[in-house]
């Protein structure tokens, strides 16, 4: 644990999901491929594009309507609904395959393996403090079993922009009714969650889940004010 200045009076804690308190990329790999292959036996002639060449259907689904830049998975569904018309299919059946697959790859996505480090520590926290959780991602929070723990959550796109934008900061100081220099916000991004939570008023705890990053290292705009190396160091912390 380090510090790099004081926490003040800390009422109530937010918490980023994917990669802070749980491993996320392997199970966005294993989705990835398992899509992949689904869209594969669905309609063939998706698998003939190319990487760069569905990147660009994403990039014009969001051109289409610049809100679906901070929803992943409406961004997702209107990019396979572009990619399947694009093979030849009918409207109405580009939009169910769309649709279908959005539905496969979140379920799959949800299948995620939360230790339990994390339960133990959140189980113990919630009796201290109102707890919130603020994602970018599209992770069913009911299905992998931490919707009990926390007293709001917020999804980019369907609760405002994704951070580091303010708009999930800004309602979880709502919907708590207390200031964010009372909110300490834990994440593992040094600019979705690090940055997003000071420029919003927050506390931030940079989770450092690698331990060997350095924040000499890296690039910052704005030092975190403490940085943990585990989850259950919050217990000691506050």
């Amino acid at each position: 644990m380090r510090f790099y200045r004081s926490l003040g009076d800390i009422q109530a804690l937010s918490f980023d999901l994917d990669d802070t308190l749980y491993d996320n990329m392997p199970v966005i790999i294993r989705a990835e491929k398992l899509l992949t292959a689904w869209l594969a036996n669905r309609n063939p002639a998706l698998s003939a594009f190319s990487t760069d060449e569905m990147k660009a259907f994403k990039l014009r689904a969001i051109a289409e309507d610049p809100a679906r830049r901070f929803h992943v998975t409406e961004s997702r569904r209107h990019q396979l609904r572009l990619a399947a018309l694009a093979t030849g299919m009918p409207g109405e059946a580009a939009a169910e395959l769309a649709d279908e697959a959005v539905a496969y790859f979140l379920a799959e996505r949800s299948r995620v393996d939360v230790p339990r480090e994390t339960f133990d520590t959140l189980e113990a926290l919630g009796k201290a403090f109102p707890l919130v959780a603020i994602t970018n991602g599209n992770v069913d929070i009911d299905a992998i079993g931490l919707s009990p723990y926390f007293d709001f959550a917020f999804k980019a796109g369907f609760d405002g922009a994704a951070k580091p934008a303010a708009d999930m900061f800004a309602k979880t100081e709502a919907a708590l009714g207390i200031p964010g220099s009372a909110i300490l916000h834990i994440g593992d991004h040094l600019v979705s969650d690090v940055l997003g939570a000071r420029k919003a008023g927050f506390r931030a705890c940079w989770y450092n889940h690698e331990k060997n990053r350095q924040l000499k290292a890296q690039r910052v705009a704005v030092l975190p004010d403490v940085e943990i190396g585990e989850i259950s160091a919050l217990l000691t912390l506050l």
